[in-house]
């Protein structure tokens, strides 16, 4: 992606009348971000140079609402300049490019509107030291961890990450926090010290949004989502690597299943259609923990996850690309997932995510012509035999589970009926005595 296409210069509609301009500018919408700070300069100098700064965290949109500046922007190989002269333009500036700002007309008024707030920490004033941070090589892969900060799983899973045989120049490790557990962010700020190929970053995205997060502060070409409760094999690190080496030019869509897809035996399986590569995940396309993605392919999604499923967003980058050539479910086992204990794992309704979003996502590709009807029944066929099983673990066995099942009432008629979920569990209580 060229530095033009990372920073696009902005039009807004002029919706004014004969009695004078009006532009409206609205975050998420006419902005890629939700905007949290607003400031402006003013009363500079022709020959003063602002910003001269890049930002680890913040993304940014400039305006000049008076007067003119101009803006030089880098990423540290191309470097290109803007003329700010109107104000229903602008231009916006991503996380990790530097900047300058300069040539202020004696009327200039500078608006700049920002997706964080004010954190001196992220930011990077010195032009050497930001060169040497971006021009780092790149890794062939990156483990991405979104967490909420628990110590007792977080810690484990980097351990076995940093105990495997591969290279430390061939990947890193992004963890990207939306917790508020300040022993947690001590301790990983000790343990990145001693690591420089580990990149924390904390967070707002709510919930399963943190997980893309950790995916946009990636820079490796291949990123393999982490569970934080999920510890690498032996091998594993490796067998990601050389699968990147070996698949780098043709770029299919792969899947890490990690054994945990029944029909299929624990090796690789390559379909040459979406609809097939749909098919064979069956439900599993909802768990995160096999989910991979080229960099390239997530920086061809919007940068504005509004659109992406809260409780799938994976899914939704999953399925981004459904015209490749080449999709790979591999079904070899590569982690161990911890025991979770009675230590919530999320406060979503298991239900209604499983019930409704899910079954949504899935009937979606089929009334988009991106699935056959054919697969489109099997998934949720599949499915619905998942949602039975929860409902026969958590709401007649009374299992403990740290979600919540609220919505099993407010489920039953929106894809799945009760008598649907009745005639699975009869099934699966024949199917026992047999």
């Amino acid at each position: 992606m060229s530095l033009k296409e990372k920073c696009p210069i902005l039009h807004f509609a002029d919706l004014g009348d004969e009695r004078g301009k009006l532009v409206v500018i609205e975050g998420a919408q006419a902005i890629p971000f939700e905007i949290k700070r607003v400031f402006y300069i003013y009363g500079s100098d022709p020959t003063v140079v602002r910003g001269q700064h890049a930002n680890r965290e913040s993304e940014f949109v400039l305006i000049n609402v008076a007067g003119t500046s101009n803006v030089r922007i880098t990423d540290g190989t191309e470097e290109i300049t803007v003329e700010l002269n109107k104000p229903m333009m602008g231009v916006y500036i991503p996380r990790m490019i530097w900047k300058d700002m300069y040539d202020f007309s004696s009327d200039s008024v500078l608006l700049v509107l920002a997706s964080t707030h004010y954190d001196g920490k992220e930011y990077i004033r010195d032009y050497d030291d930001y060169i040497r941070e971006v021009s780092r090589p790149r890794p062939l892969v990156s483990l991405c961890i979104p967490t909420n900060g628990v110590p007792e799983w977080v810690f484990p899973v980097l351990d076995s990450i940093y105990k495997q045989s591969a290279d430390n120049s061939l990947f890193e490790v992004v963890v990207t926090d939306n917790g508020n557990n300040e022993e947690f962010k001590t301790k990983i700020r000790e343990y990145a010290k001693g690591h420089d190929n580990l990149v924390y970053a904390e967070t707002k995205a709510q919930m399963f949004l943190n997980e893309i997060e950790s995916y946009k502060r990636a820079r490796g070409k291949l990123l393999k989502f982490v569970n934080h409760r999920t510890l690498l094999l032996d091998g594993a690190l490796e067998r990601f690597i050389e699968f990147e080496k070996a698949n780098e030019a043709e770029k299919p869509i792969v899947y890490f299943s990690n054994g945990m897809i029944e029909e299929l035996d624990k090796k690789a399986y390559t379909y040459d259609s979406f609809d097939g590569f749909v098919d064979g995940l069956s439900y599993w396309s909802s768990w995160s923990t096999g989910m991979t993605i080229w960099k390239s392919d997530l920086e061809r999604l919007p940068e504005d996850v509004k659109d992406f499923n809260e409780l799938f967003p994976h899914t939704t980058a999953l399925f981004g690309e459904r015209t490749r050539g080449k999709y790979i479910i591999d079904n070899t086992v590569v982690f161990d997932e911890m025991p979770s204990g009675k230590k919530p794992k999320g406060s979503y309704d298991l239900f209604h995510a499983f019930g409704v979003e899910y079954p949504g996502i899935i009937s979606s590709l089929y009334r988009d012509g991106d699935i056959s009807a054919k697969t489109c029944k099997s998934v949720l066929d599949r499915d619905l035999d998942f949602v039975a099983s929860l409902y026969y673990n958590y709401v007649i066995k009374k299992e403990y589970c740290s979600y919540s099942l609220d919505g099993f009432d407010d489920m039953c008629g929106v894809y799945f009926t009760k008598s649907d979920i009745r005639k699975k569990l009869r099934r699966k209580v024949l199917k026992r005595f047999r």
